[in-house]
């Protein structure tokens, strides 16, 4: 049985941008630059974690082993915190049963676009529905923390990584996080075991009639890039200001004199009074 979602096709970034604007708080996004790729996490990508059902937990160890010869124990997540222990990996790209996602749309436009060389995509999940999920599943998981948003108590995250049973993919919010990821405003959705790839799990949703409502995926045409990564750019959205060190510097400013000589502004520039244009006609037919 195939996954059920909508599909959103703008031929225009401002198409895109109004697809999102439609899209309620509660949906979280991730961008990839193939179009045509599912949802998989990097755990999946890794085939010798087929082999034995205890080397994610192996896998695990080895990382904190060696992770005090990197940083000061006083930096690093206490033992028992197995969740920023994996977004700890996660970050140093070490595979995970985590997938990065992120409060922004225009953030993942950005991460769908940046090394796009065909069209891309952005995938739009609806956060609170997992959690819904999640609580019919696993009612005993969660703190209340404020009007609308429950968190998976942390041991009872630890607990399902242990069991490794449960058949879902929720949300999850580490204790210790870094720079990077309140910047790219992050957030972790996880599988809720290894046996089953994340697109499974996600289709075990306890509501699936539903799917379509809450799981979409917004195609980017390629030939809109150019445009799209100069109009993020003057959001400040670009490769600096999401990796903040020098090498994301480095490559911003090589994006950033890319873009100004292909005249991606130029392109910006022709959409807005393509845009203006438009509306004096609605404007004029009304009258």
């Amino acid at each position: 049985m195939d996954l059920e979602f909508t599909i959103h096709n703008p031929s225009t970034w401002n198409e895109a941008k109004d697809c999102f604007d439609r899209m309620d708080q509660y949906f979280v996004f991730r961008g990839q630059s193939k179009a045509m790729w599912d949802l998989k996490t990097s755990f999946e990508r890794c085939y010798f974690f087929k082999k034995n059902y205890r080397v994610e937990k192996d896998f695990l160890k080895d990382f904190q082993r060696g992770a005090y010869n990197y940083f000061e124990a006083q930096n690093l997540p206490e033992p028992s915190d197995t969740l920023s222990w994996l977004a700890l990996m996660q970050h140093h790209s070490a595979p995970t049963r985590l997938l990065d996602f992120t409060f922004s749309p225009f953030i993942a436009s950005y991460f769908a676009f940046e090394n796009a060389e065909q069209d891309c995509a952005v995938w739009a999940i609806h956060r609170l529905h997992l959690q819904e999920d999640l609580s019919e599943k696993y009612p005993q998981g969660f703190e209340y923390r404020d009007d609308f948003m429950y968190d998976l108590a942390d041991d009872s995250f630890n607990r399902i990584f242990q069991e490794n049973k449960l058949c879902c993919v929720f949300p999850v919010r580490p204790s210790v996080t870094s720079k990077r990821y309140l910047l790219q405003q992050s957030l972790f959705l996880s599988l809720g075991n290894t046996e089953q790839t994340f697109m499974d799990q996600l289709l075990s949703y306890s509501w699936p009639e539903y799917l379509p409502e809450h799981v979409a995926k917004v195609v980017l045409p390629f030939a809109l890039r150019e445009e799209a990564l100069y109009d993020l750019n003057r959001m400040n959205i670009n490769r600096s200001t999401l990796f903040p060190d020098i090498d994301g510097y480095s490559l911003y400013l090589k994006n950033h004199y890319e873009l100004r000589y292909k005249g991606a502004q130029n392109t910006l520039v022709e959409s807005a009074s393509k845009r203006e244009e438009r509306f004096k006609k609605t404007d004029v037919e009304a009258k």
